[in-house]
Order: structure tokens, then C-alpha cells, then sequence
């Protein structure tokens, strides 16, 4: 005869059973009525940007990638709204890390924009790219083998400042055509905010520089200026401001 405990046992065994089956039955039956009838409103939304986004992309006048469609979606649709809404992307977001913080990892070049074009504008001093040679006018062709022409927005920058890389071979080619190939490695690189230093009148003393943002490292950038310009006989200068649209500067006392 069975013992009351194993009964009990198998009567508590059933129960759970039957709430398990229960439970699956109206989860399914739950996710059956919001497939059907849950945010109609979305599904047409997102099937209607499908629509748009895939006639764009096979009917405009050139090649355009599905990410860059949908980076420009959202750039529009948050920007409309008003005139202090933004939306960053990747590469804006990056750039904004870089213009605060004053250093970033990469190869140390400022690209004429739009960037996708790969054309060096100018090169940072004592960087990877200063080092391998690059010139204002070269523009970057291919990156180990891909060509730059058929990637998407930032992902040249992205390829450039991978931290995991190790040095990459890139096809260049000069202002007058000339193609060339070069390795180039990448670093931590300071973004310069003082520029142009130089003696504006050596016999009266007069030195010039331009502060053209503020970083976290504006102030060091300044102070070795200044001493490079002391050294020459300074004894005046001249802080050209113009185009300084501001950003972050370490106040003395500050950690």
C-alpha cells in the first residue's frame, strides 16, 4: 500500500505540473494576441522606413550603405524637432570625446570633410602619421586592402583608432596622383588647442598664438608656448580667441 508522504509527494508533482502547462499555455496565448494586435501602429511605422530606406538605397543617383540611410534617419528625426535637439552618432560622439579630453588613439591626422573621403587636411606633430610620412593633400585610398571609397560613415576613424590593431599598411595617393604604400602604427595623441605660435615682431618682443578650443590639456599645451616663445625673447603676447567656441578647462586646484 503507497505511503501517505509518497501521495502527498505525487499529488504535488501533478499540481506543479498542471501550473507549468498553464503557465505556457497563456504565455503563448499572450504573445499570440500582442503579435496580433499589439502597437499596429509601429509595425506600420518600421515597415513603411524599410519601404523608403530599400527605394533610396537601389534607385539614388549612387552606392549608399544601409547604415548610412539609417545614421541620416535619425540625425533628421531628432534634429527637426527643434533647434537644440541633436543626435551623435559614433564618429560625432568620438569627436566630442576627443575636443574635452584633448587626446585620442589613432594615427594623429585631421581629415578634410567629409571624412569618408579619406584626404588628409593636416597632420598633428609627433604623431604615428607625422612619422610615417603623410602629407597634407595625400588622400588614404585603401586601409590593409579595403578601399576607404566603399566604407561606411566612421568607419575609416574607427579602423584608424582600433585599439586591438597593430600596425596596418595603407595605399596613399598624393595631391599630383601619385600612389605610394606606407605601414603606420597608432598612439595616443594629443590633439593640439594652442597653435600657430610663432614671433610676430622679434625686435619688440611680440609673440602670437592661437588657443582654438579648450581641453583638458590647453593649460600644459599654453604653458610649454609660452616657454618656447620666452626662449626666443618674448616679452608680449598676443592670444588670438577668434573661432574658440569654448569646451572644458582644468581650473588650478582642481583634481
Amino acid at each position: 500500500m503507497p505511503n501517505p508522504e509518497e501521495i502527498d509527494r505525487s499529488r504535488r508533482h501533478g499540481r506543479d505540473l498542471l501550473h507549468l502547462l498553464a503557465g505556457l499555455t497563456c504565455g503563448l496565448a499572450i504573445a499570440l494576441v500582442l503579435s496580433r494586435f499589439g502597437r499596429p501602429g509601429e509595425d506600420a511605422d518600421l515597415e513603411r522606413f524599410r519601404q523608403v530606406r530599400e527605394f533610396v538605397r537601389t534607385s539614388y543617383a549612387r552606392d549608399i550603405a544601409s547604415r548610412e540611410l539609417v545614421e541620416r534617419s535619425l540625425h533628421g528625426m531628432i534634429e527637426s524637432l527643434d533647434p537644440y535637439s541633436r543626435f551623435y552618432d559614433h564618429e560625432q560622439v568620438a569627436a566630442l570625446e576627443r575636443e574635452t579630453s584633448g587626446k585620442y588613439t589613432g594615427i594623429g591626422v585631421v581629415f578634410v570633410q567629409p571624412s569618408t573621403r579619406g584626404q588628409v587636411l593636416f597632420v598633428l606633430p609627433n604623431s604615428p602619421a607625422q612619422e610615417a610620412g603623410l602629407r597634407p593633400g595625400d588622400t588614404i585610398v585603401e586601409v590593409a586592402g579595403r578601399a576607404v571609397s566603399a566604407m561606411a560613415v566612421g568607419e575609416l576613424r574607427a579602423l584608424l583608432g582600433d585599439p586591438e590593431r597593430g600596425d596596418v599598411t595603407l595605399k596613399l595617393r598624393s595631391r599630383a596622383g601619385a600612389e605610394r604604400e606606407t605601414a603606420i602604427g597608432k598612439d595616443s595623441v594629443v590633439d593640439p588647442t594652442v597653435r600657430h605660435e610663432h614671433m610676430l615682431d622679434a625686435e619688440r618682443g611680440i609673440g602670437y598664438l592661437a588657443i582654438t578650443a579648450f581641453s583638458q590639456e590647453t593649460v600644459e599645451e599654453f604653458d610649454h608656448a609660452v616657454d618656447r616663445l620666452r626662449a626666443k625673447g618674448m616679452r608680449a603676447l598676443v592670444i588670438d580667441m577668434r573661432g574658440n567656441l569654448g569646451g572644458v578647462l582644468r581650473v588650478e586646484g582642481e583634481p
